[in-house]
């Protein structure tokens, strides 16, 4: 980021690094309350399993606690967007999927609407199979034609071949992150990224994610102000969805 403001590096390169954000209190408090014992990283990696529900945050304080916690709410502040939690994940290791973007259908106001939060809960080196991402490729003319919900959910290979070839045309060095324990990455809902393949077997990477979309003032005012909101709740500022959110 240098010395640019958060939202200026954040819509140019698609991405901000902010380090040392999450404490080590709420770290370990996660850990203990969610992460099983004897998680063996083979056997989670071939099925990129979460070890928490994608809804786990509903029910969790501790959840809730980093990925709606002030910390991060700041910095959603200065997109001038009020933001709703719809998604978390808990992982041992990479995932190993391949180059994809997390918001597929190419609308880019809907694109510039969700957002990706990686926690890192230990140190990450290179062998661990970090999280990489392809700087300012949320800009990028993509074909709709082919990256779409419908095509990637049925033809997901066509979907990844094209994303290759996209980014090896490109030219473009990936970014890997290589965290700290409690240090945070942003990311652009167009952006480009994967799950490093592991070169130490040994070594794991512990990670929690969080996935937002934007909600329009009404909504967040309803939340905040008026009677409880059917689908949405407000956690001091950051929203998170307690009904369908895939409705």
């Amino acid at each position: 980021m240098a010395n640019r403001d958060f939202d200026t590096a954040y819509w140019d390169d698609g991405y901000v690094v902010i380090e040392g954000l999450i404490s080590d209190k709420k770290i370990d408090a996660f850990l203990e309350k969610h992460k099983p014992e004897n998680l063996v990283l083979e056997e989670v990696f071939e099925s990129y399993q979460s070890y928490i529900p994608r809804d786990a945050y509903i029910k969790s304080q501790q959840i809730r606690d980093i990925l709606c916690g002030e910390e991060i709410l700041q910095y959603f502040n200065k997109l001038n967007k009020y933001f709703a939690l719809h998604l978390s994940e808990a992982r041992i290791g990479t995932s190993g999927i391949k180059w994809h973007t997390d918001y597929i259908d190419q609308i880019i106001e809907a694109a510039n609407d969700y957002i990706g939060v990686h926690v890192a809960m230990s140190d990450v080196d290179i062998e661990c199979g970090p999280f990489e991402l392809i700087p300012g490729s949320h800009k990028w003319a993509k074909n709709p034609e082919i990256l779409n919900h419908e095509n990637c959910k049925n033809n997901h290979n066509s979907c990844y071949e094209y994303n290759e070839q996209l980014i090896d045309s490109m030219g473009i060095e990936p970014y890997v992150f290589k965290a700290k324990r409690g240090d945070v990455l942003f990311w652009h809902g167009h952006l480009y990224h994967r799950g490093a393949k592991i070169v130490n077997w040994e070594k794991g990477r512990d990670v929690l994610f969080g996935h937002y979309y934007a909600i329009g003032k009404d909504e967040a005012q309803r939340c905040t102000d008026g009677p409880p909101y059917q689908r949405i709740k407000n956690n001091n500022g950051i929203f998170y969805i307690v009904g369908n959110y895939h409705e």
